[in-house]
């Protein structure tokens, strides 16, 4: 029998890595229906919940973490594991490109397919270059950036695409803002505050809310608030917006991110690469707080390039309590001119056919 064409997608363990990775595997199948598609994925507990809707054929490896010289011989011993569980699919497989996504695992994707000779490229999602594709980068045909390199580095092989999206966040964009506010009990015509603290919910974001509500409230009396808290401040920040009788919806997560965004007219939010790319997609003002512990300080990257380009407010979590901060967001919340120029700037400052552009480009090399 003949093997089919596949194209293999190393997306590693982070959701940051996964939805865009999904998102391109899913365009690939629409635009080369005659090519199959496979995934990489780590062990990691976070993958789980993207695989109950993925149809398509998957490996799960074990998560390389490297942590200096104290687990040297872990990482050594899951890395030739890993080699050699992707090297058996190139051996059985007619892989014809392998596509990563950053992370250790990624890179062990991309080193297997140079080792046989396949075609490999690598997508770069953040300002900073991470450790697995700096190197990677030695080895690949084609490196697709989000957004260009806070270092201004140049190369052949650079192609600014923007991020892939997933076609439940993009779609949404269409829909109907005041019906969206209405299904999650919001007024309709209500200055409508985003706030975004990732999977885990970030404890100054969700802080920043818990000091400061009654005074936003008082300030913008017609604010109102979509908070996903992450699991730790849930119940704390229900009370407070109950007591301050506020308007709000208020989750730990919510898997339909497109109709959060459609009903926005700010966010706050950290600064992760898939973030940034939905919130400017849908041009939204934003309050960056990026995350301080980020590798390379890749969150602050991200921001400030944002910010260079009108549609953000940067501030550190360390910056965050002062009246300072509280003043410019007051500003932007009362000045509808200025959020519109913000938006303006978000929604331009990346680029929104990621997919698209990756496809019209890997063709020529499978």
């Amino acid at each position: 029998m003949k093997r089919k064409k596949t194209i293999l997608i190393a997306c590693g363990g982070t959701g940051g890595h996964i939805t865009p990775g999904m998102a391109l595997g899913n365009a690939l199948k629409e635009e080369l229906p005659d090519f199959e598609i496979m995934y990489i994925f780590s062990d990691k507990k976070i993958t789980q919940s993207f695989l109950k809707s993925l149809k398509d054929p998957y490996v799960i490896v074990r998560e390389i973490q490297i942590r200096g010289l104290r687990n040297i011989i872990q990482v050594f011993a899951r890395t030739m594991g890993t080699l050699i569980k992707i090297s058996m699919l190139l051996f059985k497989k007619k892989i014809v490109l392998v596509i990563g996504f950053g992370s250790a695992t990624s890179f062990v994707a991309v080193f297997a397919g140079f080792l046989f000779l396949k075609p490999c490229v690598v997508l770069e999602q953040n300002a900073v270059m991470g450790r697995a594709n700096r190197i990677a980068s030695l080895l690949v045909r084609r490196i697709y950036l989000t957004l260009p390199l806070a270092s201004g580095a140049k190369s052949v092989k650079y192609c600014l695409t923007g991020n892939p999206m997933r076609q439940t966040v993009s779609g949404a964009i269409s829909l109907d803002k005041e019906s969206i506010r209405r299904q999650l009990g919001l007024s309709p015509e209500g200055l409508t505050l985003l706030i975004l603290g990732g999977s885990q919910g970030a404890r100054s974001l969700n802080q920043f809310i818990l000091s400061h509500l009654d005074r936003l409230l008082k300030e913008i009396p017609e604010i109102q608030f979509i908070h996903l808290s992450g699991p730790h401040f849930l119940e704390e920040l229900r009370a407070a917006y109950k007591k301050s009788g506020a308007g709000f919806y208020l989750a730990s997560f919510d898997p339909d991110m497109g109709r959060l965004y459609r009903a926005a007219d700010v966010a706050m939010s950290r600064a992760g690469a898939s973030t940034i790319s939905e919130l400017s997609y849908f041009g939204i003002p934003t309050f960056f707080v990026p995350y301080p512990f980020a590798c390379d300080d890749h969150q602050k990257r991200n921001a400030d390039f944002l910010y260079s380009k009108g549609g953000a407010v940067v501030v550190s979590d360390e910056d965050i309590e002062t009246d300072a901060f509280f003043e410019t967001m007051k500003e932007v919340l009362r000045d509808r001119e200025k959020r519109k120029r913000m938006s303006s700037g978000m929604k331009e400052a990346l680029l929104h056919q990621a997919s698209a552009e990756i496809i019209r480009d890997i063709k020529q090399v499978i």
